[in-house]
């Protein structure tokens, strides 16, 4: 089998997207079945993204903008190439004239529209729905996502596929001295701290992200924090909220992190606290699993599916339980309990697997 990838996202900053199609990709090439891999996108895949010698091909197609090359020059493409299949994400082109399969990361955008901004919100409403209608294939994420998928989308259940992700192969525990003393390098404190991992939205609730660390240092606690992740558009909002938490000398924000360095920050901390509103999958409750880090997470979306009983599960509303939560787990035995029991679930989560109910996935797009 022939299959086109839409690989722009390969070229993405240290994006949970540029994640899921590289550790996809990287899987599904590791094995030998004699399908072929077309790695089609619209720039060169830049040096260390993949591994060197893996057996893919990169096709690069030219556009004036992304939104002709996902409806006209990707089709065009995948026709040229003699393609079997294309695999996307969300956006499936109607001039395609094979069988698709399209990746549902998170359908948030019916969940809560108030997350999204009026523009990609019109768009995403209007065009994913008859995407997914006209796939031959809907993958998901996680079951959480394939069953909200089959009832915002409206698309019969038989044709979406859930495909839990793994753990991404840039995660593994740092020794911990050295692991400190990286992170005290680049942010120039040395105290213990918590973690949040995320970009900076309001789907993220970065907002309970500090007040439950602020009331926890109102109980005793002298931790502070750690916000890994890059700002969007409510960068003024979060300098308002650090001043009246008086969090100048406590609250750090990191900023965007590659990923081969993204695990010294996990194997540093005390805790991650994630109290999203919501999530597809929830990636970074599984990262800091896979170095051992307790985890504090939202009851919300997939991330019980994800964690199990291996963290703590908390409404993402008030910081009261939250920062009761972080103080019971860095100063009880329940640190060390929930450490313990996230490597133990880490492990049931492996891209080989996601990678041989993808292409499960795409048996049952060419039927």
């Amino acid at each position: 089998m022939r299959i086109a990838i839409d690989a722009r996202h390969l070229s993405d900053f240290h994006t949970s997207n540029r994640t899921y199609w590289r550790e996809l990709v990287v899987a599904m090439a590791s094995e030998i079945n004699g399908d072929e891999l077309l790695l089609v996108t619209d720039r060169p895949i830049a040096s260390g993204v993949l591994p060197p010698g893996l057996p893919v091909r990169e096709v690069v197609v030219k556009a004036p903008s992304s939104r002709l090359w996902s409806l006209f020059h990707f089709p065009r493409a995948c026709r040229r190439l003699g393609a079997d299949l294309a695999h996307m994400q969300y956006t499936v082109s109607p001039l395609f004239r094979i069988p698709t399969a399209t990746t549902i990361h998170d359908v948030s955008f019916f969940i809560d529209p108030s997350w999204f901004g009026m523009k990609d919100r019109v768009l995403l409403q209007a065009s994913v729905p008859a995407s997914a209608r006209r796939a031959g294939v809907v993958i998901t994420v996680s079951e959480t996502c394939r069953q909200e998928s089959i009832r915002y989308l409206h698309v019969p259940a038989e044709k979406v596929v859930s495909t839990p992700l793994g753990m991404p192969s840039y995660i593994a525990p740092v020794d911990r001295e050295a692991a400190i003393a990286h992170v005290r390098g680049r942010l120039g404190f040395d105290s213990p701290f918590v973690l949040a991992v995320g970009v900076l939205q309001p789907r993220k609730n970065w907002r309970l992200v500090m007040r439950s660390v602020a009331m926890a240092r109102q109980l005793g606690s002298d931790l502070q924090l750690v916000i890994v992740g890059r700002t969007r558009d409510d960068g003024e909002e979060i300098d308002r909220e650090i001043e009246s938490l008086n969090g100048r000398d406590w609250i750090h924000l990191a900023g965007g992190v590659p990923d081969e360095e993204i695990s010294y920050y996990y194997s540093a901390a005390e805790a991650l606290i994630h109290p999203s509103y919501h999530e597809g999958f929830g990636l970074t409750p599984l990262e800091a699993f896979g170095c051992g880090l307790p985890v504090i997470a939202s009851d919300r979306g997939a991330i019980p599916e994800v964690t199990g009983d291996a963290a703590i599960l908390l409404p993402p509303t008030e910081p009261e339980p939250w920062a009761r939560a972080i103080i019971e787990v860095t100063t009880t035995d329940r640190g060390t309990e929930l450490r313990s029991e996230g490597r133990v679930r880490a492990s049931r989560f492996t891209w080989a697997s996601t990678a041989r109910k993808t292409r499960d996935a795409y048996r049952l797009a060419l039927q």
